[in-house]
């Protein structure tokens, strides 16, 4: 139990806090999401009512943590103040737990585990909808929480209007009352975003390489159409003489490029489909790689191909044949 004047400081800095108008809600807990949860052996009863032991992931919150991160609650009611036997006789458990369980009806399941003095089987009050506590890297654990009063973290929600502002104050509270503690905070949503920074990196120096890739594949295909066309301009003059059309002419000298690019983008998409699906397989939740973008990408690539090889055989076709015969 914590002490006295631990307890009467947090109530102090919490009816404090709350007083100010960018203040929305206020909670302790002996973690944070994003952080690692403690598992522990303890005794869970069953869906046949026998008690078990079973590994169970599990942190200490004060009466205010579901309603300050905003979960839901799937059924049952959260911690009450009005109800003091919460403290030694309650628990919360997520649906991933009841689902863990085998439980049909998590209400009033029972859990055996020395806990803010408790002697007795605890039983759960309230179940939390599923929600990532970590990164998408890991599927959804089965959670338990448990009544705390001797929390080392404090979550503050705010409006987010002032942040710079309302931060200052918070930290003028915070040292009126433990003068002796450095303030020290982060943001949740900054926490969440580093758990993907290295894939974030990642897709950047790919973005970067891809940009680059396309860039030089886009000048040595204007080279070779260039090259390509200046080396027909006879063919296509003398075509033209004849009676051919443009339609027909820029059909004749870029349908080579553009089959050959085709095939190069058959090759490709099963090699990009392996290795995206490989990379994807990392994440517990990950989105599914729709065949759309793979359509899109080749239709962009065969447009760009057959534009740049239409463009120097349009030219070609549009200049003077006698000039290209002249020395035939």
């Amino acid at each position: 139990m914590p002490s006295d004047e631990v307890r009467q400081k947090y109530s102090v800095l919490r009816a404090r806090l709350l007083q100010l108008p960018e203040v929305l809600h206020v909670a302790t807990a002996t973690t944070s999401p994003g952080y690692g949860v403690g598992k522990n052996l303890i005794d869970v009863e069953d869906e046949n009512g026998q008690m078990v032991e079973r590994g169970v992931d599990m942190y200490g919150v004060d009466f205010d943590y579901i309603s300050t991160m905003g979960l839901s609650l799937a059924e049952g009611r959260d911690f009450s103040r009005e109800m003091p036997s919460d403290t030694s006789k309650a628990v919360i458990v997520t649906e991933a737990m009841a689902r863990r369980m085998g439980w049909d009806e998590a209400l009033g399941k029972k859990f055996s585990f020395n806990v803010e003095g408790a002697v007795e089987p605890l039983q759960v009050v309230g179940v939390v909808k599923d929600y990532h506590h970590a990164a998408l890297y890991n599927p959804i654990e089965p959670l338990l929480f448990y009544l705390s009063e001797n929390n080392r973290i404090l979550h503050i929600k705010i409006d987010g209007k002032n942040i710079k502002s309302t931060i200052s104050k918070v930290s003028a509270t915070w040292k009126d009352i433990h003068a002796d503690q450095p303030f020290d905070y982060t943001f949740l949503d900054q926490e969440f975003e580093e758990q993907y920074s290295n894939d974030e990196k990642r897709g950047r120096i790919f973005t970067i390489f891809a940009m680059l890739t396309m860039s030089i594949a886009c000048l040595g295909l204007l080279g070779l159409a260039s090259y390509t066309a200046e080396q027909r301009t006879k063919e296509i003059s003398i075509r033209k003489v004849v009676g051919a059309g443009v339609p027909a002419l820029v059909y004749l000298v870029s349908k080579e490029f553009v089959f050959l690019v085709a095939i190069s983008i058959f090759i490709a998409m099963p090699v990009s489909y392996f290795f995206m699906d490989k990379w994807l397989q990392n994440f517990a939740f990950a989105m599914e790689i729709e065949w759309l973008t793979f359509a899109l990408t080749g239709i962009m690539a065969l447009v760009i191909t057959f534009g740049t090889v239409s463009y120097h055989t349009i030219r070609a076709a549009l200049a003077n044949p006698v000039n290209a015969l002249r020395d035939e």
